[in-house]
């Protein structure tokens, strides 16, 4: 049962029907926390939540500057201009655990603050454990309803308590039907010799120039989240490479099977796919499990959609012949790409449920003087007999075997194949595992993405290259976008 969701209908608020395209911001101001508190309480262990988002890349730790000692801000209350009595009964049962929980604590604060009294120290009862409490209820309830910028504000109290509600409403935002979220953490410390901290993501840092300053000030904050919610078309911003990387021709490659865009969660959600895809800021990406005119997935063309947000070339090709309802595999590329071959490896069969296979082969030149790259992405089946027949096509003269030895040649998708199997011997018999030609890097498990142990996504790579880096993300969009994890590879072209 969704609590926040009856509450929200107990109150008499709409909630939407439809996913709205933009994306949301949530505001999360901590007061009377420096950075050095912060930072010795994730050394302390003291909040979990945050240490391990910051350590899967979730967060970027920053230096935040207020520029003026600062005192708690009162959150405003909820109008009491209408009177609610029975609505309030029914979410006072909603939240009976909440209530005595608030119960406890006061009486907790009660001890503590007698203690001080006998220091000397006033302190105040009960009354910023409601106003907490408050603002948590009321920032889940306006995610429930798809509010596009949400703020809430809290005073320091515990560490448990801030990382219990910040990762509250990180749970809340995964589970949203009514928009993506994005997250600002922030807190000002309240002294001006001292400085606070800010925890942005990738995805509003690419956004926005003022967030990659050393220190971010109040007037900084402000451009960020205007840079933000300004950025609606599209809301993903393709990253600039680097110059570093054109004068090296190193090219981040990425295989990724999207599983429809459907998440572990349940949701439907190209955009989500996209934002994964783009914060690991690949050159040419593979995808697999790819839906285009279909009923399940909303009769969207995904290839399109995760396209258009890249600001990518694409390729797509169907393992369903000519039907409306299209199901398949597609290439997304930063550079123009021609395609050589889009077929199937092998047919498929209605009447003992054999699912078609196919693969697509794609000419990609990097930049202006560099080589022709020929980068094939497929997705094998599940059944032996029929991954020995694909793998077989797939080194035949008509798709790999006839590229020659002298070519640059990425190959790479799901292949529902583990290392060792008789489809890894072959394809690694005539190219390279890139998982394993990289010194230092143990391979690792793309499926499932919550508990990956099993190794079915491969990228193989033709004697020309160099591994110079391998990403599995465990970021928590990565976790949940789709079943697998994606794997993405740097790989240095070697001149002859």
């Amino acid at each position: 049962m969704n609590r926040i969701r009856w509450a929200a209908r107990i109150l008499g608020f709409e909630l939407p029907n439809d996913r709205a395209r933009e994306r949301g911001l949530i505001r999360i101001e901590i007061d009377g926390l420096s950075r050095s508190q912060f930072e010795e309480a994730m050394r302390g262990g003291k909040v979990r939540h945050l240490a391990k988002m910051i350590a899967h890349g979730h967060f970027e730790i920053g230096t935040f500057y207020s520029g003026s000692p600062s005192s708690a801000t009162a959150v405003a209350a909820a109008s009491a201009e209408k009177s609610r009595p029975f609505s309030c009964l029914l979410i006072s049962i909603l939240y009976v655990p909440e209530i005595l929980r608030m119960i406890l604590l006061a009486v907790l604060e009660f001890l503590i603050g007698l203690a001080a009294c006998v220091r000397g120290t006033p302190a105040r009862i009960g009354i910023r454990i409601m106003q907490r409490e408050f603002v948590r209820f009321r920032v889940l309830l306006e995610i429930e309803r798809g509010v596009r910028v949400i703020h809430a504000n809290f005073a320091h109290w515990t560490f448990y308590d801030i990382d219990r509600t910040i990762r509250d409403i990180h749970r809340a935002c995964l589970r949203s039907d009514a928009r993506e979220y994005e997250t600002i953490i922030y807190s000002d410390p309240g002294m001006e010799e001292n400085n606070g901290f800010v925890l942005l993501t990738d995805e509003i840092s690419r956004r926005s120039t003022a967030a990659r300053e050393d220190i971010i000030l109040g007037r900084d904050l402000d451009r960020i989240v205007g840079d933000f919610l300004a950025a609606d078309q599209p809301w993903i911003f393709p990253r600039p490479r680097s110059e570093e990387n054109a004068a090296t021709r190193t090219l981040r490659v990425m295989t990724y099977n999207i599983h429809s865009c459907v998440g572990t969660d349940g949701r439907l959600s190209p955009e989500r796919i996209a934002a994964v895809i783009n914060r690991l800021d690949p050159d040419i990406i593979a995808v697999q499990e790819v839906d285009a005119h279909r009923r399940r997935s909303g009769h969207h063309d995904q290839a399109q959609v995760i396209a258009d947000h890249l600001s990518m070339h694409h390729a797509f090709h169907s393992m369903l012949g000519e039907e409306k309802e299209k199901y398949g595999i597609a290439i997304f590329s930063r550079f123009p790409l021609e395609i050589v071959k889009s077929a199937l490896l092998t047919p498929g069969n209605r009447r003992t449920g054999k699912e078609a296979r196919g693969a697509i082969w794609v000419r990609i030149k990097p930049g202006e003087d560099g080589q022709p790259i020929h980068f094939i992405n497929t997705h094998f089946g599940l059944g032996r007999e029929d991954r020995n027949q694909q793998v077989k096509e797939l080194l035949g003269d008509t798709w790999l075997g006839g590229i020659g030895k002298g070519g640059s040649v990425i190959v790479c998708g799901d292949f529902n194949s583990g290392p060792r199997s008789v489809v890894w011997e072959k394809l690694n018999s005539e190219y390279r595992d890139a998982q394993l030609s990289l010194p230092g890097h143990t391979a690792s498990a793309t499926f499932p993405s919550m508990r990956p142990f099993s190794r079915l996504d491969h990228l193989f790579i033709s004697p020309n290259f160099t591994v110079k880096k391998i990403q599995i993300p465990r970021f928590p969009a990565a976790l949940v976008a789709s079943d697998h994890l994606p794997l993405c590879v740097d790989l240095e072209v070697v001149s002859e």
